[in-house]
């Protein structure tokens, strides 16, 4: 199995994924939005930095697909990123503060999250293979 390919490819399964949540979280009140079970009357201010954070994410990780090699450390900034979203998702869906349906959304953060740590483990190039010099 080519560990790297299959890596690649989450990474840029993931950068169009939060691009395209970016935009939802933007405009909650979309049709979108309200399926995913965000709230619709939030302020621009609020919106709009999270848009841009979870964009800059995307982002990131497009950028993290195209390195040669993979950038281990920044792989683990993903994964706390992916656990982290999915963690405070369901603390407040456990306060009955979210909906359910945005627990089952963000689950698939957690299944990401879960594969960056399996590649992370699964590599078996050299460490010093692994590193990129500046």
């Amino acid at each position: 199995m080519n560990f790297d390919r299959l890596m690649r490819t989450a990474l840029w399964t993931t950068a169009v994924v939060n691009l395209v949540v970016a935009l939802i979280a933007a405009f909650p009140g979309s049709a979108l939005g309200q399926a995913a079970g965000l709230p619709a009357p939030a302020p621009a201010l609020y919106r709009l930095l999270l848009a841009w954070t979870i964009a800059l994410f995307g982002l990131g990780y497009a950028w993290l697909a195209r390195q040669s090699p993979i950038e281990r450390p920044l792989v683990v900034g993903a994964i706390l990123g992916k656990a982290g979203v999915f963690a405070i998702v369901f603390l407040l869906w456990s306060s009955a503060v979210v909906p359910g349906r945005l627990v089952f959304l963000a689950s698939a953060d957690a299944g990401f999250a879960l594969l960056f740590g399996w590649w992370l483990r699964m590599d078996t190039r050299r460490p010093e293979e692994r590193r990129v010099g500046f």
